[in-house]
């Protein structure tokens, strides 16, 4: 994730007054929040830095502050669009733990046929393949606990 942020910041030097890449994961700018000085056109005071795990902003001279990605919310909305989708594909197939939903309380073989397509596919090659494309990834006590439903459904 943090690398899509960084390859839109670097996208930001033709867009803001200013641009200096300092450090490896530090860059700065003239503000386009408060416009930073206008008497002295040079002065840039909107820092960008990674801290931990993520990107963040901060001016020093109307005290701005918040996450990269809520920066290019309201000032580059194109971007802040490509890094979203960015992230929704980067996270789609990890978005669901698969163990914790095979293993809930009441969760009926039922529903686990409906939900895991187990009733689309006769042939277990077959089922297998879809998951690969659709990029599902199960561990194999989930999968056994599957295969024992998919077993009993067709018996």
């Amino acid at each position: 994730m943090i690398a899509n942020q960084m390859q839109i910041v670097c996208e930001l030097e033709s867009r803001v007054r200013n641009y200096r890449r300092k450090t490896q994961y530090m860059w700065n700018w003239s503000c386009d929040v408060c416009g930073d000085s206008k008497a002295k056109p040079h002065k840039a005071r909107f820092y960008v830095n990674k801290v931990e795990s993520e990107l963040l902003c901060y001016c020093h001279n109307c005290g701005y502050s918040g996450s990269f990605t809520n920066y290019t919310r309201f000032k580059h909305p194109d971007l802040y669009t490509r890094l979203s989708h960015q992230k929704f594909i980067d996270t789609a197939n990890v978005m669901f733990d698969y163990e914790t939903i095979v293993n809930r309380k009441g969760m009926t073989d039922e529903i686990l046929v409906k939900l895991f397509y187990i009733d689309k596919f006769e042939n277990t090659v077959q089922w297998y393949d879809f998951f690969r494309r659709k990029k599902i990834n199960i561990d194999n006590k989930t999968m056994i606990k599957l295969e024992s439903v998919r077993k009993n459904y067709y018996n």
